[in-house]
């Protein structure tokens, strides 16, 4: 192989490396590894951005278990900027009232999410997953930062991306695909 043809493919491999595809490529492989300590034989359905005033926020995936979510699911939260615990709290539950949580369980799950959520940076990773058992555990960069027991804390939170009413009808279309809504979210398939 000649000088000139060593340098493209170089070139090329250095260009595919920093656009992000390998790493890309191993966050999807590591999240369904990390995935199989918590929900049986997962796939990955979906992902899509979230961006909020042309600014990417972060790359959401979703997986599941079987198509339904009945055995559990799971979203990963790829962050592309930092955001301090408060402002996370606090936009979920924004978006959490908005979809008609109580104030109770406001109250409630607000003293929770101040013991769980992190501050997260660019390249850092939230992951929240659904068992059947209706708890839902975080994890942060394969961490688990906590867990909350309660099915309409699950129901209200998973809504934020998965009721037909969320604020990015975008991103639900992409994590979903072709599937329906978790089951936690309408017993009805809502498209």
């Amino acid at each position: 192989m000649s000088f000139v043809m060593k340098f493209k493919w170089i070139m090329l491999l250095s260009v595919t490396l920093l656009s992000g595809f390998a790493p890309q490529a191993f966050s999807q492989n590591s999240a369904l590894q990390e995935l199989k300590n918590y929900l049986t034989n997962p796939r990955q359905v979906g992902s899509g951005p979230l961006t909020y005033l042309g600014f990417k926020v972060y790359e959401a995936q979703y997986y599941v278990t079987d198509d339904l979510g009945h055995s559990g699911f799971a979203l990963r939260l790829n962050y592309a900027r930092k955001i301090v615990n408060t402002d996370l709290i606090s936009a979920t539950i924004k978006q959490m009232t908005r979809l008609g949580a109580s104030d109770a369980d406001i109250n409630q799950w607000k003293i929770e999410l101040e013991k769980i959520f992190p501050d997260v940076d660019q390249g850092h990773y939230l992951m929240a997953i659904y068992n059947s058992n209706g708890a839902t555990t975080f994890l942060h960069n394969g961490r688990m930062v906590g867990k909350v027991i309660d099915p309409h804390f699950a129901k209200m939170f998973f809504s934020i991306w998965f009721d037909p009413k969320t604020n990015a009808p975008e991103l639900r279309s992409k994590l979903l695909g072709d599937l329906c809504s978790p089951s936690i979210i309408s017993a009805s398939c809502l498209k």
